[in-house]
């Protein structure tokens, strides 16, 4: 969303909410209200005190997170080739190294 720095009276603030929720998700406020109020997280499952709407394409969303996922999501999604890489990885050679 756009960032406010005090300035913007409350129907400006307003006028830019809806702006940014049409341009990023393609919603009303109504309609973005429902969604996080009605639904748990789509990872977790948990309902949260803040609900985000995750979008990936700008004009549609993707599904509606916890913060706490959203944010985690955000950083698998910039680490996923290292972290896939690592997965496909098979068992490094164990050796007796370890042991004296």
């Amino acid at each position: 969303m756009a960032r406010n720095n005090g300035t913007l009276s409350p129907q400006k603030r307003l006028n830019q909410k809806k702006s940014d929720l049409k341009r990023f998700y393609g919603l009303t406020i109504a309609e973005a209200d429902y969604l996080r109020s009605t639904y748990g997280c789509e990872i977790c499952g948990a309902k949260a005190k803040k609900m985000v709407i995750d979008h990936k394409i700008p004009g549609t969303y993707r599904g509606i997170l916890c913060q706490q996922c959203n944010t985690r999501l955000g950083w698998v999604e910039r680490y996923k080739e290292v972290i896939d890489d690592y997965l496909e990885r098979g068992p490094q050679n164990a050796t007796n190294s370890f042991s004296e």
